[in-house]
């Protein structure tokens, strides 16, 4: 079973006339396997979030490998999610206390000004300024709808799943 942890909720917001935003960053364990999903772009925050050492560095050895749905030797499920883009995809973990979590990203995001609204019906007409296709993103909404216990937002707060 997957424990998760919520690094840096994400958030995204106007100053002035600059757009100003960063993911929700999570923090998966399983298998002995510590995965983050969704870095985002702001380092400072991803760094007051980890405990860090001084001594080592972590790079990225530039292997590519297709993932078939699931990230190795875990039980934890990527599905593709478009809509918000093309390219979109979810995480889907099983957790021993709240059941299926799923990390959908922009499928559903809210910027700081905004209710998090999380009734069926507002979520599913919650309007994405950035949406690339708007049939998929409905599309892509229901199927991690019918999926999750519980929902972590690209931007806003996790919430549960109302069925």
């Amino acid at each position: 079973m997957a424990e998760f942890k919520i690094l840096i909720e994400g958030y995204a917001r106007k100053e002035g006339d600059i757009e100003v935003a960063s993911c929700t960053t999570t923090l998966i364990k399983e298998n002995n396997f510590n995965i983050i999903v969704d870095p985002g772009m702001n380092r400072n925050l991803l760094l007051k979030s980890l405990i860090c050492d001084d001594s080592n560095t972590y790079t990225f050895d530039g292997k590519i490998k297709e993932h078939e749905g699931k990230i190795p030797k875990t039980n934890i499920e990527i599905i593709k999610t478009p809509g918000h883009d093309q390219f979109h995809c979810s995480v889907i973990m099983t957790t021993k206390d709240v059941g299926k979590v799923v990390i959908a990203g922009d499928v559903f995001w809210w910027g700081e000004d905004e209710k998090q609204k999380i009734d069926k019906e507002n979520i599913m007409n919650h309007k994405d300024p950035y949406v690339k296709n708007e049939k998929q993103l409905n599309e892509s909404r229901m199927k991690i709808l019918e999926i999750a216990n519980y929902i972590i937002p690209g931007h806003g707060n996790m919430f549960k799943v109302k069925k």
